[in-house]
């Protein structure tokens, strides 16, 4: 993978990941989820799932998890 490509994934998860973030932070500001109900159901998905999912899925989801909580 050249430098070209990890920039450009690196940017795309950077991106999903803010989008998800302020998606998340709307609904609750809405009433539509408790404060800190998103990342419990994350850390759920992640604990039954945790098998059938790459390291890398893994990974990501838990830094979205931790953006979440802070």
């Amino acid at each position: 993978m050249s430098d070209d490509d990890r920039d450009v994934m690196k940017s795309m998860i950077e991106a999903n990941s803010a989008a998800i973030e302020v998606l998340v932070l709307c609904l609750e500001r809405n009433g539509v989820l408790e404060r800190g109900q998103y990342p419990e159901a994350l850390r759920e998905h992640m604990e039954v799932n945790m098998e059938k999912m790459s390291p890398m899925a893994l990974a990501l989801l838990a830094d979205i998890r931790e953006s979440l909580l802070h």
